[in-house]
């Protein structure tokens, strides 16, 4: 049975994580039709963070 800490254990450093779950989300953004579904919230400081238009 593998715990948590094992599985944490098995991820690349925090930056790494960080820009490789960036990407998977700009990417599930792209690839979603329903503008609704689409956040992201997740700006660096002092950039306004992105709205849908309605």
């Amino acid at each position: 049975m593998t715990t948590a800490r094992d599985t944490a254990a098995l991820l690349p450093e925090p930056e790494v994580l960080r820009a490789y779950l960036r990407a998977l989300a700009i990417l599930d953004a792209a690839l979603n039709n329903d503008l609704q579904d689409r956040q992201y919230e997740s700006t660096p400081p002092g950039v306004p963070a992105w709205k849908p238009v309605s």
